[in-house]
């Protein structure tokens, strides 16, 4: 297994605040689900109209072909990002 590090941009279009935080989401490898390891995981509430960057960090196996970031607050699917592989 590698530790990975994502970096994540995020933009409130609401018209209030909301947290968000790297436990918003996932990766997703062959069908697996891979949540947060140990690092400076992002997390902080965003005003509305602002915008954050941060990082969160897995752990996943060495080889990876395709990879999928999805962004699950409050255990409802929101959306998908494909990240292709993070094969060194």
């Amino acid at each position: 297994m590698k530790k990975v590090k994502i970096k994540i941009h995020a933009k409130n279009k609401g018209t209030q605040p909301i947290g968000i935080g790297a436990g918003d989401f996932y990766l997703k490898i062959d069908g697996k689900k891979y949540t947060l390891a140990s690092g400076n995981n992002f997390g902080q509430e965003i005003a509305k109209g602002k915008e954050i960057t941060g990082y969160g960090y897995y752990t996943v196996p060495p080889k990876i072909k395709e990879a999928e970031l999805v962004y699950i607050p409050q255990e409802k699917e929101l959306e998908v990002w494909k990240l292709g592989d993070f094969n060194d």
